[in-house]
């Protein structure tokens, strides 16, 4: 555990960086929940949640899948 300056303690589980990963397919969205992603984004992930799921039976990868009100944030190259 870590002390601040101004004495706050942090664990170490919150010290560790934010997950990141890039969209590779989105969903077609509807009237009232427009899709703002689109594949090829890089994003910030919650360090918990969402789902795991194999992406195709022959390579066994696995994969996340997050509602995009779960992803923190889209990292933008300035």
């Amino acid at each position: 555990m870590e002390k601040t300056a101004t004495g706050i303690f942090i664990p170490e589980k919150a010290q560790e960086a934010p997950n990141h990963g890039e969209v590779v397919a989105v969903g077609p969205g509807n009237e009232e929940h427009k899709v703002t992603l689109k594949v090829g984004d890089k994003v910030v992930l919650p360090a918990y949640g969402g789902t795991a799921i194999k992406a195709e039976k022959a390579s066994e990868e696995e994969m996340m899948l997050y509602r995009e009100t779960e992803i923190l944030a889209k990292i933008v190259d300035a």
